[in-house]
């Protein structure tokens, strides 16, 4: 490489520690490390020689594998860089059935499965119910999900778009994932002994980690983003608001980004909006259920309840009755 080769250069004429230049030299590696990660395998190729214009080949496996991931067809033609009508004619030509990926569930039993989804999570909309089901292992369509949650929850869907109380926020513009990650801590239940950390990517929303931790230290937050770091490898930015519980991520971040660079931005966490629309669905399907429970345990004691995650396990949330 060009840069081992400099560093020999010079070490013939100066003198460096050999700490030093082992450093340097792991730094190397790590960059290039990091550099081969994000290379992206070419999916489409150009196939000259014919008449006319040049032929776009787009890799069989590569679209296969997008239709199984329920992108749409003009999602991928965006992807892919080739128009709608090339992604339709190579559907036609390798015989794929995008309607075949489907589940074929009729109609009563994708509602029993949204009826027993609504039971244990009421709050949940449109999406995460299609979620959901997709973690059950159905695919289902949005118009039949659609169809199936005004059969079975109309009043619900009619009583919370009337209670839903949206925060209008400017738009909102990354150029691609990872340019910005969000991170936050979430304190509704720190009463209790429990923190809850959290990352999530602004471009396509995906949850890098999400832990819930006994204390609120700065440590334990750059534990959890190393993780995912070594998971999905480092962000461009970061974006934090000004707690003491981001002061080792900031610092992660200028040592790997260097400073001067937007590495790291803090802020107000009002305004950190990606994270803290993560923080509603956290609280709409997972935390409000914790606290509801741990609450009236409190409420039935003579003196404040504090917990840890250890000690949370044994508690019990009763299920609901199935019928």
């Amino acid at each position: 490489m060009n840069e081992m080769a400099l560093l020999n250069s010079l070490a013939d004429h100066m003198t460096f520690p050999q700490e030093v230049l082992e450093g340097l030299s792991y730094l190397i590696s790590l960059t290039w490390e990091e550099m081969d990660r994000r290379r992206t395998t070419v999916v489409v190729e150009e196939v000259v020689g014919g008449m006319g214009r040049p032929k776009l080949s787009v890799s069989k496996d590569h679209l296969q594998e997008l239709i199984e991931m329920d992108l749409s067809v003009p999602c991928i033609s965006k992807m892919l860089g080739v128009s709608v009508h090339t992604i339709n004619r190579r559907i036609q030509v390798w015989g794929f059935n995008v309607r075949n990926t489907y589940s074929q569930l009729n109609d009563d039993e994708l509602d029993n499965l949204v009826c027993t989804i609504k039971a244990t999570s009421p709050n949940l909309g449109y999406r995460m119910v299609r979620g959901h089901l997709r973690a059950l292992g159905h695919r289902v369509q949005w118009a039949r999900v659609w169809e199936s949650m005004h059969r079975v929850d109309a009043k619900g869907i009619h009583e919370r778009l009337a209670n839903l109380g949206c925060v209008v926020r400017r738009v909102y513009s990354v150029p691609h994932p990872f340019s910005l990650v969000h991170v936050d801590t979430n304190h509704k239940l720190i009463r209790y002994g429990i923190v809850i950390f959290g990352g999530i990517d602004g471009f396509s929303r995906k949850i890098m980690y999400l832990h819930a931790s006994n204390n609120n230290k700065a440590a334990t937050a750059l534990e959890y983003f190393l993780e995912s770091t070594r998971k999905h490898g480092f962000p461009s930015r970061v974006r934090g608001d000004q707690g003491v519980e981001n002061v080792d991520i900031a610092r992660c971040m200028f040592q790997v980004r260097g400073c001067g660079t937007g590495s790291f931005i803090s802020g107000k966490s009002v305004h950190n909006q990606r994270i803290e629309r993560l923080w509603r669905d956290v609280w709409n399907v997972v935390s409000n259920i914790y606290y509801d429970v741990l609450q009236s345990r409190g409420e039935c004691s003579t003196r404040p309840i504090k917990l840890h995650p250890p000690i949370l396990c044994p508690i019990c949330v009763p299920a609901p009755h199935p019928g």
